[in-house]
């Protein structure tokens, strides 16, 4: 006689896993969750956990519509510091400007790369003011935010205060705006979120963040033309 045994086993949900993972990962404001993350829509976000091939495939199908807006005070910078040191001076005893653009595209990459998730490229520096000098011993305070972002490209405004730390006096020395392009894997220009404008002050900054990129665009239009007659 043939005895038969038969054992059922009890599936449990992969995506339970995500479930937990972005119960576990919600921020205080409850916004921020594996969707938002990932950038990904329902169901398809959370197989990006175990199945990245798949989320890649999907992530090609969006559009720039599809893509939800982001907060600009999701990936902004507010009040790094570096104290300015002897080696750090020019020939004229202040704070040399190379030092300073360094670190701002520095810090404008981190802000680039949070808002799109991607690995970002410096493309253009729109401007760079420098508004007053920097001495030895004070402290630079640095905040970046993005201003505006279009198809793949995003503009980072920064703005850099000098701190004398023993009398509290702070001033204003330098504003820049640079133009960062995300890539995706292949090296390609890839879409990126819009910015979610919440405030007065993100409204002006995404408006004058347009003028700039209109300036940009007609220069470049008027010299190629230029050099067509020639």
């Amino acid at each position: 006689m043939v005895i038969a045994i038969v054992v059922f086993f009890q599936r449990t949900p992969v995506f339970s896993q995500c479930e937990e993972f972005q119960r576990t990962h919600a921020s205080s404001s409850g916004k921020e969750n594996v969707h938002e993350i990932y950038g990904l829509a329902d169901d398809q976000s959370l197989k990006y956990l175990f199945f990245p091939n798949h989320a890649q495939t999907i992530r090609k199908r969006h559009t720039m519509s599809e893509i939800e807006a982001k907060s600009p005070a999701l990936s902004c910078i507010d009040g790094q510091v570096s104290k300015i040191f002897p080696n750090d001076l020019n020939a004229h005893r202040t704070v040399f400007g190379g030092l300073i653009m360094a670190e701002c595209d520095r810090l404008a990459l981190v802000v680039a790369e949070r808002h799109s998730s991607h690995v970002c490229v410096t493309a253009s520096v729109d401007s760079m003011h420098f508004r007053a000098p920097a001495r030895e011993g004070e402290t630079l305070i640095f905040s970046a935010s993005i201003n505006q972002a279009w198809r793949s490209s995003m503009e980072i405004g920064i703005r850099v205060e000098a701190e004398n730390s023993y009398t509290g006096n702070i001033r204003h020395v330098v504003s820049a705006y640079f133009t960062f392009v995300a890539l995706n894997e292949k090296n390609q220009p890839i879409i990126v979120p819009k910015v979610k404008i919440e405030t007065p002050l993100e409204e002006r900054r995404a408006t004058e963040a347009e003028l700039r990129r209109k300036l940009r665009l007609d220069t470049r239009n008027a010299i190629k033309a230029s050099r067509s007659n020639d």
